[in-house]
């Protein structure tokens, strides 16, 4: 298993603003899907993992960033009502997305049933 990590961060250290909303996506010259390196970076991936409060805002977004590639948002809160079938809580911390990922366990099941 390959594991990629990508990080927007501003200059002071945020990652996100206090609505959550992540500090690249305010950058002026922001487009989603489309700036600073992510078709590049995506390109080659599977499945895609994020905390809570990054997750959380996408769901208001005008166009979901990920596609169809599998979303793994780290949390122990269940996710909001609206979250999209194909995302999957998970449980256990980090070690437990590992065990996830590596079972393929997450294939089979929706977000429901997690």
């Amino acid at each position: 298993m390959r594991i990629k990590a990508r990080m927007g961060m501003s200059a002071d250290g945020y990652v996100s603003n206090v609505d959550g909303v992540p500090v690249i996506a305010l950058a002026k010259d922001f487009v989603p899907g489309a700036s600073h390196g992510y078709p590049e970076f995506i390109s080659g991936c599977d499945a895609v993992v994020m905390g809570r409060s990054t997750f959380v805002p996408a769901l208001g977004a005008p166009a979901w960033p990920w596609g169809d590639l599998q979303v793994f948002v780290l949390t122990s809160s269940p996710l909001p009502t609206e979250t999209p079938a194909h995302v999957v809580a998970s449980k256990g911390g980090v070690v437990g997305l590992i065990d996830q990922l590596r079972s393929g366990d997450h294939l089979a099941r929706s977000r429901t049933d997690q």
